[in-house]
C-alpha cells in the first residue's frame, strides 16, 4: 500500500511538473490573465488617486482658513502634521504606481521569462506591502491630522480620552483592512503567483 503511495504520489509530481513546462499558449493565456487583473486594478485608481488628493487639499484648505478666519498663522506643529499627511499620501500613492505591472507593447516582444519574472517580482513585493505599506501609511498618517488638529483638540474636556479612542478605533480599523486585502490580494493573484512560480521553476 505504501508502495502504491509512493507511486501516485511521484506520478502527481511528475504531472505537475509537466504542467509546469508551459506551452506558449498556456503562457500566454497566463499573461492575458494577469493583464485583465491589471486592467482592473488601474481602472480603481481612476478615482482612488484623485479623491486622495481631494482630501488632502481639503484639510489644508480647512486648516488655512481656520487660521485665516482667526487672524493667526499656521504654525510648526500644523505645518509638520500637514507635511506627514502629504508624505503619506506620496507613499500610498507611489506605492500603488511602483508595483504596478507595465503593460506596453514592449513587453510582448521581450520573452515570456523574462516579463513574468518582473510580474512575479512585482505581485510579491504588492503582497508584502498589504501589511508594512498600510502600516507606514497609518505612522504617518495618524500623528499628522493630531498634530494639525492638536490646538482645537485641546480645548475639549478629556481630550487625551478622545484621542487615545480614535487611533484605537483606527489602528483596529487598519488591521481589518489589511486583512481583507491580503484574502483580496490571495483570492485574485494566489493561483496566478503560483502558475508563474511553477513556470520560473522548470525554465
Amino acid at each position: 500500500m505504501d508502495n502504491l503511495r509512493q507511486i501516485w504520489t511521484k506520478l502527481h509530481e511528475a504531472q505537475m511538473g509537466i504542467e509546469a513546462l508551459m506551452t506558449p499558449q498556456s503562457t500566454e493565456s497566463l499573461i492575458q490573465q494577469v493583464k485583465q487583473e491589471e486592467q482592473k486594478r488601474k481602472r480603481y485608481t481612476k478615482w482612488m488617486i484623485p479623491t486622495t488628493v481631494l482630501i488632502v487639499i481639503g484639510i489644508s484648505s480647512i486648516v488655512l482658513f481656520s487660521k485665516q478666519l482667526s487672524n493667526t498663522s499656521i504654525d510648526s506643529w500644523q505645518l509638520s502634521g500637514l507635511i506627514l499627511i502629504v508624505l503619506g499620501v506620496v507613499w500610498m500613492i507611489g506605492q500603488f504606481v511602483y508595483t504596478q505591472i507595465p503593460f506596453q507593447e514592449s513587453n510582448y516582444e521581450q520573452q515570456s521569462t523574462t516579463f513574468l519574472q518582473l510580474a512575479y517580482q512585482k505581485l510579491q513585493l504588492r503582497k508584502q506591502l498589504t501589511v508594512w505599506g498600510s502600516i507606514i501609511y497609518l505612522l504617518l498618517l495618524i500623528p499628522g491630522i493630531l498634530m494639525v488638529a492638536w490646538v482645537n483638540l485641546q480645548k475639549i474636556p478629556g481630550y487625551l480620552g478622545i484621542i487615545g479612542l480614535t487611533i484605537g478605533i483606527m489602528f483596529g480599523l487598519a488591521g481589518y483592512i489589511i486583512w481583507v486585502e491580503q484574502k483580496k490580494f490571495n483570492r485574485t493573484y494566489g493561483n496566478i503567483l503560483q502558475k508563474i512560480k511553477r513556470f520560473l521553476s522548470h525554465e
